[in-house]
């Protein structure tokens, strides 16, 4: 009998056909279907818990916030879908805080990081428009401003040297939103 699943989130997901004939020969496969981001939609990441015990495709590796919103892991650029071009370091590039984040009820969003000298690139196809980019940073590492810096271009827009530590304070959630054509 025909099957059919409707994915509502961009993601990757594994589909896998398996067929059996009357003598109970059996066959499968297993394939990877990307759902690419919808314009219309938000479409948030919890960039940096991309690591290999969080890398697949079950919902325990995303978070749902305070409000109820989903935020998917780290995915590797795939095309057809979104993804960080920069996988192979990930696992180089992680950092975990286990501690309380301020300014958050939503600690999970500011407790994964990269390492200072990590460059993450992001693909994240979409039709041509306007679009609102938000994107959230906590410096729990550094202990006074002028430490550590994080550079943000999306689209050839948005400025250099952010101190995070300077902006919010230590260990405190900081949201910065742009809007990006």
């Amino acid at each position: 009998a025909p099957k059919q699943q409707t994915y509502r989130r961009a993601h990757r997901f594994p589909a896998r056909l398996e067929v059996s004939d009357n003598y109970k020969a059996r066959a499968y496969q297993t394939v990877e279907i990307p759902v690419a981001p919808r314009s219309d939609r938000p479409l948030r990441v919890n960039c940096g818990v991309w690591t290999p015990d969080r890398m697949c495709f079950s919902r325990a590796a995303d978070w749902v916030d305070s409000p109820g919103r989903l935020w998917l892991h780290d995915q590797a650029f795939t095309v057809g879908t979104w993804g960080t071009l920069s996988a192979d370091n990930n696992t180089a590039g992680g950092l975990l805080y286990s501690g309380d984040v301020a300014g958050t009820v939503d600690d999970v969003l500011f407790q994964y990081g990269r390492a200072k000298g990590y460059t993450a690139t992001y693909r994240v196809p979409l039709s041509n428009g306007t679009y609102q980019v938000a994107v959230g940073f906590a410096d729990v590492w550094s202990t006074n401003a002028g430490q550590r810096t994080v550079n943000i271009s999306l689209e050839g827009v948005w400025g250099p040297g952010w101190d995070v530590y300077a902006l919010a304070g230590p260990k405190t959630a900081f949201v910065a939103t742009q809007s990006v054509t």
